[in-house]
């Protein structure tokens, strides 16, 4: 059984530098948090129903719908990404999305470093 604190934080994201993070890291980090919880209630979502949540609780999404401006792209993958993408059913383009937000938000709060993120030198930019 899961326990329930570890399904509200699974893995609390900090800096690991003792630098002071921005105002707009902090900002990214907090999104980057909400984009993970959101994946993770996704995998552990059977554990949850266990908790006794009320059942009029599963008809907000319907009665407050998000509604943020999604743009039409064409995306290659490669063929094991897409299976495994595509073995979540009808809808797996929102689990997708919610990956590489999480990458993007994660980059942005600079949780995650790569390679263009430090100069020639190796020094952080």
């Amino acid at each position: 059984m899961i326990e329930f604190h570890h399904l509200m934080n699974p893995h609390p994201l900090e800096h690991s530098d003792k630098r002071k993070p921005t105002l707009a890291e902090k900002r990214k980090l907090a999104q980057a948090t909400e984009t993970i919880m959101r994946l993770h209630m996704h995998i552990y979502g059977r554990e949850i129903g266990g908790l006794h949540i009320p059942e009029e609780w599963e008809l907000l999404p319907d009665r407050y719908p998000a509604t943020p401006k999604k743009v039409r792209i064409t995306l290659l993958m490669d063929e094991p990404v897409a299976k495994y993408f595509r073995s979540f059913g009808r809808g797996y383009g929102a689990l997708v999305n919610d990956v590489l937000k999480s990458y993007a938000q994660l980059r942005a709060a600079k949780m995650l470093e790569a390679a263009e993120d430090r100069s020639p030198r190796g020094e952080a930019l």
